[in-house]
């Protein structure tokens, strides 16, 4: 997929999105939107119609995009990374998209939109050309399998300044892996929730120097 092929599926995709956000219409919305992002959306919809003040739905734009990284496949299912971003302002958010595509008759469906942290900082990636090749969960090429570091990052998330990873890492020579909304020197917010494994997995995508990119 080239960028021009993305930028006209994202140009789709966002307003379908967008007349679905004026409706609040999950209908509307499944149009072009799978899980798990329909679920947090559809959940956007019934706050905002119970109190409109209380949240605020988060748009998805079609442009700038600033990054595309197609899965290396020939078969499907398949999908596509993409960052939208305005890179003339450095302070403006990242939006992290993945689309999926269920096989050749099918539209490219939005899974995941995430906003990244502003200035974020990029491996070096393949090109939209060549695309990237998406690991296993449990794949062996890097130190830690990718279904594992998912673990441990949802476990710093949990459990903050306590967590086994956070302590280990913090007190190690990386603790610039515990900054930012896994900071280990801040109190955790009181939140309740229960967990369960996902049923959508994990979303890796090599990178050229050999690490993983995960969405």
């Amino acid at each position: 997929m080239t960028e021009l092929q993305f930028s006209r599926i994202m140009s789709r995709v966002a307003e379908q999105i967008q007349l679905a956000d004026e409706e609040l219409s999950v209908n509307t919305l499944g149009v072009r939107v799978e899980e798990p992002m329909l679920s947090a959306r559809r959940a956007s919809y019934i706050i905002q119609r119970a109190d409109p003040e209380s949240v605020v739905v988060v748009p998805i734009p079609a442009s700038p995009i600033r990054l595309v990284v197609p899965q290396q496949t020939t078969t499907w299912p398949r999908s596509v990374f993409g960052i939208i971003q305005d890179e003339a302002d450095e302070a403006s958010p990242s939006l992290g998209v993945v689309l999926k595509q269920r096989d050749a008759r099918s539209p490219y469906e939005l899974t995941y939109a995430i906003v990244l942290n502003p200035q974020v900082q990029l491996p070096d990636l393949p090109s939209a050309t060549l695309g990237a090749p998406k690991l296993s969960a449990e794949s062996k090429l890097t130190r830690i399998p990718p279904g594992e570091l998912i673990e441990r990052y949802a476990d710093v998330l949990r459990n903050g300044p306590r967590s086994r990873v956070c302590l280990r890492l913090c007190s190690g020579q990386r603790p610039a892996l515990c900054t930012g909304r896994a900071r280990c020197t801040s109190t955790p917010p009181r939140i309740f929730w229960r967990n369960s494994p996902g049923h959508l997995g994990v979303n890796p995508r090599g990178e050229r120097s050999g690490g993983v990119l995960h969405g």
